[in-house]
């Protein structure tokens, strides 16, 4: 593994400095002491090598560690994604796996874990169990507001605040079935959804809608979240160039188009369309219908349309969020890519110097 000049024997090897360095050096006298061998330490850090990443963790963050470095493993000195994964990884899985009681049963089993002697005998699970730890937590939790037991709704915060009437249509086998007509106009449910939605016809339709809406503000969230993770190793090592034409793209880029379509849901969850259907005869509208018009249209839409618009002058603002997308896209497929090669023929030039000093 070394290198042979002459009777000279060259090697690298790194040590992390905070921990256990002079126990290397001290190791390093001691083979010199045994071996009657000229041991000699060089330079401490040479330019131009890239240099191995080592994560401190613990039993706590171990787990997770492992899970990003199983698809990659940040470069040195690059901003570790581990730390967010600590508590973003078990919540996602919270929000697709929420239930109360599911969530509660692996919780009790993550204490017992957590509870339980350590050994050789202790149990294979043992290792992962602060992550089985949140992620009951946050089943439960989630669990709780989607108001979901096994499936099935419960009255832990009470009756719903809707009416409700016997379907006019007969479902065969299915007695007791209702749609949910009218809400209570005085009435708030107190936690999570409204036990109503769970025997109605329109249960599938209304929790897969607020799932996947959920879903899309959270998504979003995450890779605005780790684009400006990016964005900072970027300025840290001053990769201005990929700074400028890569990350403030895809940040511009991303909430133009997804972050705009986070902002029309949000808008729709919090308006009375009940009062605007009233007022104007234009019922509640379509978010990935609007998306689509977005694209296709221009954000026109047809003039005998009965929806109603999500926000105030919305086709202006989608053909403003269309020409973003349209400066972004040309700065990361053209200039980003001409960037990267000057900066690429940079650092290939230094490391041809550095191997020709050596």
């Amino acid at each position: 593994m070394l290198k042979q000049t002459g009777v000279v024997s060259q090697g690298l090897a790194w040590a992390p400095k905070a921990f256990k360095f002079d126990k290397v050096i001290a190791e390093i006298i001691t083979v010199q002491g045994l071996s009657g061998l000229n041991v000699q330490k060089g330079p401490d850090d040479i330019k131009g090598l890239t240099k191995p990443t080592l994560f401190k963790t613990n039993e706590f963050t171990g787990v997770f560690q492992k899970i990003v470095d199983t698809y990659g493993i940040p470069s040195y000195k690059e901003v570790n994604p581990a730390v967010f994964t600590c508590i973003s990884f078990p919540f996602f899985f919270g929000v697709m796996f929420g239930d109360i009681m599911h969530g509660f049963l692996l919780f009790m089993f993550a204490l017992f874990l957590c509870f339980g002697k350590d050994g050789p005998d202790a149990s294979v699970f043992r290792p992962l169990r602060y992550i089985f730890l949140l992620m009951g937590l946050f089943s439960f939790y989630n669990g709780l507001l989607y108001n979901d037991f096994t499936s099935n709704g419960t009255k832990i915060f009470g009756d719903g605040c809707w009416s409700v009437a016997e379907d006019a249509v007969a479902v065969a086998g299915s007695p007791g079935y209702y749609y949910a007509t009218q809400a209570d106009p005085d009435c708030v449910y107190p936690f999570g959804m409204d036990i109503t939605w769970f025997r109605a016809r329109q249960e599938i339709t209304v929790m897969n809608s607020l799932k996947m809406k959920t879903s899309v503000i959270y998504g979003v969230a995450q890779m605005l979240l780790g684009t400006c993770m990016k964005g900072l190793n970027a300025l840290y090592f001053k990769r201005y160039g990929e700074f400028i034409f890569d990350v403030f793209s895809q940040i511009f880029l991303l909430v133009a188009l997804f972050g705009f379509m986070d902002y029309m849901i949000i808008v729709k969850w919090t308006t009375d369309w009940n009062a605007i259907e009233a007022d104007t005869g234009k019922v509640a509208p379509g978010i990935i219908g609007s998306m689509i018009l977005m694209f296709i249209q221009m954000g026109n839409k047809d003039p005998n349309s009965i929806e109603a618009d999500v926000i105030p002058d919305q086709k202006s603002t989608m053909l403003l969020m269309l020409k973003i997308a349209g400066i972004c896209v040309p700065m990361m497929l053209i200039a980003n890519p001409i960037v990267f090669l000057m900066t690429h023929k940079k650092e290939k030039k230094h490391v041809t110097e550095i191997e020709l000093m050596e």
